[in-house]
């Protein structure tokens, strides 16, 4: 059974209410307890007044024999041991003085005279020594009362028989109960009423945005990224919507990116496959005679087919997290200076030089990278500058040596690229030129490659405009550890590269 959040969040506050209840029901159980202690030791207290007159009594007429049933007598004694003991503990010792007692109204209109307030005159009456009844309105069976000894110089002379008050029928009692009960009921329901409507107003904010969640998360599982949730609160829910809003944006960009992609490889591979049907429809009808040139241009066509295959592959593992490094710790420095020397022969072809400078402190700096991935990476940007600079040109590296990292820059001598391109230099399939010749313009995906390469590891690279109109590409690289070893490679890069 699916229980709502609303229905959940009512529950609980009806539970909270009911411990609230129970909690009041305890106090006022409490009370009423410690009410009762108080009424029997003010009991106690006026039996004690009353046993000492009786005593007084008792020595003065050598018994109990004058008050047996003498019930006017016995009013008397018990007026004068319980009003002259209140009034002897004034300081002026006058009648006319408040006496500060407790007043019990009974039922039926009933009032007990002043010198009685606990109304104990009913309730008492007097024994003797063998507990034979003597005096007194009390004539219930000594099995149902409680017996309080009187005793004269270390003898018991006599026992006062007390009956149980019937508290909860008077009215001061009653009335007390009453008003608890009436303050339980207006308090409890105020607090319920208080409680269900926090909880509703509460439950309404919590539930909005998870409803509005609920049902986007809905709409964009039918792949409908036209939606977002308002952000109208700054806590937890806020955030939630949020972040839902910015997983939204990117997906509609990945969903965006992906049939991009899937558009940009059928472009780029119906290409070379259409010059591929046509070269050999041609030697299929004769048109073309199977020389040396036609299978040239064959090769060359099935090679750059090959060579798109082969970097779509490498980009598809590397973004899948497919591709494993091979870490270990390599000079970075080394590597970039076997690629320059393998270079430098194409540069010059294509009436370009090239300038390297480093710092000689980074030839034993060590990363933890794959030998065979920071060779391809500088073999891309190589190759890139040799596409993409305008002839003749010029190709600077250099290298600087931070704290926690190697830093390297390849800076060309034009024409660069557009400002609005460069956020996306380093796309997949993204040319600054769309119309630009595959024959000098590549498949557009050698600078994501690399930058697939140096995210693999831990690095950054970035892309900027120059001033006098060139491109820079930087890479930055995280070192590993100082090397221990001092092996020198400074002058073996000296020999191969010869800075212009």
């Amino acid at each position: 059974m699916k229980i709502r959040l609303k229905i959940k969040l009512l529950i609980f506050s009806v539970i909270m209410v009911i411990c609230l209840v129970a909690l009041m029901v305890f106090s006022i159980v409490v009370s009423n307890k410690k009410f009762d202690k108080y009424i029997q030791e003010k009991e106690v207290e006026r039996l004690g007044h009353l046993a000492e007159t009786l005593v007084v009594f008792y020595s003065e007429n050598g018994g109990w024999g004058s008050l047996k049933e003498n019930f006017d007598l016995w009013d008397i004694i018990l007026e004068k041991g319980w009003l002259k003991k209140e009034l002897g503990n004034s300081p002026d010792n006058k009648e006319s003085k408040e006496i500060d007692v407790i007043t019990i109204i009974y039922q039926d209109n009933y009032m007990p005279p002043v010198w009685d307030p606990l109304n104990l005159g009913p309730r008492i009456s007097l024994l003797d020594q063998n507990k034979k009844y003597i005096i007194g309105r009390n004539t219930a069976p000594i099995e149902e009362c409680s017996l309080l000894q009187i005793e004269l110089e270390g003898k018991i002379i006599g026992w006062l028989r007390v009956k149980e008050g019937r508290r909860l029928y008077q009215p001061l009692d009653r009335a007390f109960q009453q008003n608890q009960s009436k303050l339980l009921y207006i308090i409890g329901g105020a607090y319920l009423f208080i409680l269900i409507s926090i909880t509703f107003l509460f439950s309404k904010h919590i539930l909005r945005p998870i409803t509005q969640l609920s049902e986007a998360t809905k709409k964009l599982g039918h792949l409908d990224f036209n939606i977002r949730i308002p952000v109208r609160t700054s806590d937890e829910l806020g955030d939630l919507a949020s972040h839902f809003n910015s997983m939204v944006q990117r997906l509609e960009d990945y969903e965006r990116y992906q049939k991009q992609w899937l558009t940009d490889i059928s472009h780029e591979l119906r290409t070379p496959l259409s010059v591929l049907i046509c070269e050999i429809d041609a030697l299929d009808d004769g048109i073309r005679k199977p020389d040396k040139g036609s299978l040239t241009a064959l090769g060359n066509e099935a090679r750059h087919l090959m060579k798109l295959v082969n970097d779509l592959n490498d980009i598809s593992l590397i973004e899948a997290g497919a591709q494993k490094l091979k870490n270990t710790l390599i000079k970075p420095l080394p590597i970039l200076s076997d690629d320059v020397y393998v270079f430098q022969k194409r540069f010059e072809n294509n009436n370009m030089s090239i300038e390297f400078k480093f710092d000689e402190a980074a030839a034993d700096i060590q990363i933890l990278g794959d030998y065979d991935r920071l060779k391809q990476l500088f073999s891309n940007i190589l190759e890139n500058a040799i596409r993409h600079t305008k002839k003749p040109g010029r190709l600077i590296i250099r290298q600087t040596l931070d704290t926690d990292q190697i830093k390297f820059i390849f800076e060309d001598s034009g024409p660069g690229v557009p400002a609005e391109a460069l956020p996306f230099l380093f796309d997949r399939l993204y040319r600054v030129d769309s119309s630009r010749s595959r024959k000098t313009g590549g498949n557009g995906l050698g600078l994501a490659i690399c930058k697939s390469i140096v995210e693999m590891h831990n690095g950054k690279m970035r892309a900027q405009n120059v001033q006098g109109g060139g491109l820079m590409i930087e890479i930055l690289l995280p070192i590993e550890s100082n090397p221990c070893d001092q092996i020198d490679e400074r002058a073996d890069i000296d020999k191969r590269v010869n800075p212009i």
